[in-house]
């Protein structure tokens, strides 16, 4: 019985070391990739970031960059969906457009300063924005941002799709940008992160509201 129980606590010990061994790894990629790019970082270096004493440590764990890369969305996107959920549940039932551009970026600007994750997500949306492959993840990852999206296009039944997907993407990759470049100088920024969300939540409702070109020109 000894043994059987001294057997499974170095199983559990090993679980929690590769659990956490994982996560530091995914950290210092989102870190390096925000700074560096994809391209220019290996695994491992990513791996002597993380602190690791085996410097195939993110080749043995994740098998490739492509992979890393999706554990590092998968892994934030625990924080964001549950985060997001929370502001979709008190806009209520019928949520106008800002309370639904507000669930969309206010989860991304908390991150700022406590992660690298928008400086990554940024960096992947500069380097990467053909290679559907390299940001999509799938699965869970974004299944809150797809309703927050879903619930928008609704709320604005004069657009057409294909320029209501046009504005979403507008309106995302100036978010993510915005917000990546005050993550990675904070000190440049005249305005406060509170103050900056309401300029880029008001500037997306702008681009979201204004008129369709293609409505003018029926009319």
């Amino acid at each position: 019985m000894a043994t059987s129980e001294t057997q499974g606590r170095k199983r559990r010990g090993e679980y929690r070391a590769g659990r956490d061994t994982r996560e530091s790894l995914m950290v210092a990629a989102e870190r390096l990739f925000a700074e560096h790019g994809l391209d220019a970082v290996s695994l491992r270096e990513i791996a002597v970031e993380a602190g690791s004493r085996n410097s195939g440590a993110a080749q043995y764990y994740f098998g490739s960059k492509a992979e890393l890369l999706r554990a590092v969305l998968e892994f934030r996107s625990q924080a964001l969906n549950r985060r997001r959920r929370q502001l979709l549940e008190a806009a209520g039932e019928c949520p106008d457009v800002y309370a639904l551009l507000v669930a969309l970026v206010v989860p991304l600007a908390e991150m700022v300063g406590h992660t690298h994750y928008v400086s990554f997500l940024a960096r992947l949306q500069a380097e990467y924005a053909r290679d559907r492959r390299s940001i999509n993840a799938g699965g869970e990852v974004d299944t809150s941002f797809r309703r927050a999206q879903t619930l928008l296009a609704a709320a604005l039944p004069q657009l057409p799709p294909e320029r209501f997907r046009l504005r979403f993407r507008l309106v995302m990759r100036m978010a993510i940008a915005t917000l990546g470049e005050h993550e990675r100088h904070p000190d440049g920024e005249r305005l406060g992160t509170s103050a900056l969300i309401e300029e880029i939540i008001d500037a997306a409702a702008g681009l979201m509201l204004a008129p369709s070109g293609q409505a003018g020109t029926e009319s």
